[in-house]
């Protein structure tokens, strides 16, 4: 990401226990870009439409939604993410992430790569640690996000109860607001 050598990325570590951890998996735990990339442009081929225009419409929408709009009846599957009426800036996804956690507690913690999916965790009344990775600083401060950190190495696992099911996480060198 630009420009994060403007922020101080220093904090020091903490250590917080959570009943539950919750991840984004693209740009987060994994960066799909390139992939998606490809997808698109084999899907523009194959509907004979310019994959430059699916790119530039896709973003932020769930690819089931751009394939009802370019080719309805592509549109026919669905993906097991896709298991919330509404998306991201809408809690449901967390909140349907811990209900498959038995977790009824608001003792969660959201790993976030952008503003939209930071939202969410805070509305479902989550903490959040939002990853620099693809959306800038300012971006994810304005989405609210609890702790902001380079990437995933600023966070770490120091325990997990086995009896409690209770996870601590060290948050280090997170930016200093």
């Amino acid at each position: 990401m630009p420009h994060l050598e403007e922020h101080n990325f220093s904090a020091p570590a903490e250590v917080h226990s959570f009943s539950a951890l919750l991840f984004d998996m693209d740009g987060t735990i994994i960066d799909s870009t390139n992939a998606i990339v490809k997808h698109w442009h084999q899907i523009g081929k194959e509907i004979g439409v310019d994959p430059e225009v699916i790119l530039a419409t896709s973003h932020g929408r769930r690819s089931i939604d751009v394939l009802e709009i370019l080719e309805p009846k592509l549109a026919n599957w669905e993906f097991s993410a896709e298991q919330v009426a509404k998306g991201k800036p809408d809690p449901a996804c967390y909140k349907l992430g811990a209900q498959r956690l038995n977790i009824t507690s608001d003792d969660v913690l959201v790993l976030e790569d952008a503003p939209a999916g930071v939202r969410a965790g805070i509305a479902a009344g989550y903490k959040v640690v939002a990853l620099a990775t693809t959306h800038t600083v300012q971006q994810l401060q304005e989405a609210g996000a609890t702790w902001i950190v380079r990437d995933m190495r600023s966070v770490t696992m120091k325990n997990f109860d086995k009896k409690t099911g209770r996870v601590e996480i060290t948050i280090a060198d997170a930016l200093v607001q």
